[in-house]
């Protein structure tokens, strides 16, 4: 009776202009993405690696740490090991969809100059001032008084944008 039909659907193509993401909204980013890595996993891997060595977090005081070496040396291990996750956390999102979790709900993407997703290498370079050298952001940030970005953001060729109507894409 009925014989399926084809049909074919075009959608009308704009351009939308991209701006460069204010400072409040990439620190906002950036508090949201911190949070959320020291809630949901910073404090459960540094929960489970120290009940694995045996040690009683609860129990950790500031005498504790400084006067055992055997516990300070765990903490530092931990420290690093959670600081190289919360590297990941960054790169391995950008290389997947352009953005973290703090980017997805305030619509932040970062692109490169030439308007892709940052390769690994740059992922890792723009971002290891936020994690392995958490002091080092600060300085890393000045470059925002003259340039409106990031040091690293200028040496890697990538910008962050405010996207309106950003979407997952795994392109």
């Amino acid at each position: 009776m009925f014989e399926p039909q084809e049909y074919i659907y075009q959608f009308p193509t704009s351009k939308i202009s991209l701006e460069p993401a204010r400072f409040w909204r990439r620190f906002a980013v950036f508090l949201i993405d911190f949070l959320f890595f020291m809630f949901a996993i910073y404090n459960p891997f540094m929960s489970i690696y120290l009940s694995r060595l045996g040690i009683d977090a609860e129990a950790l005081t500031v005498e504790t740490i400084s006067t055992s070496e055997e516990i300070n040396s765990y903490l530092m291990l931990g420290s690093t090991v959670s600081e190289l996750i919360f590297l990941m956390y960054f790169v391995i999102l950008e290389q997947m969809f352009g953005f973290t979790i703090g980017g997805y709900f305030l619509k932040v993407k970062v692109l490169t100059n030439e308007g892709k997703k940052p390769s690994i290498f740059q992922s890792i370079l723009r971002n290891i001032t936020k994690s392995l050298f958490l002091p080092f952001i600060f300085v890393d940030s000045l470059g925002f008084i003259f340039f409106r970005k990031r040091f690293t953001e200028l040496l890697t060729g990538t910008e962050v944008f405010y996207v309106p109507m950003l979407h997952l894409d795994m392109e």
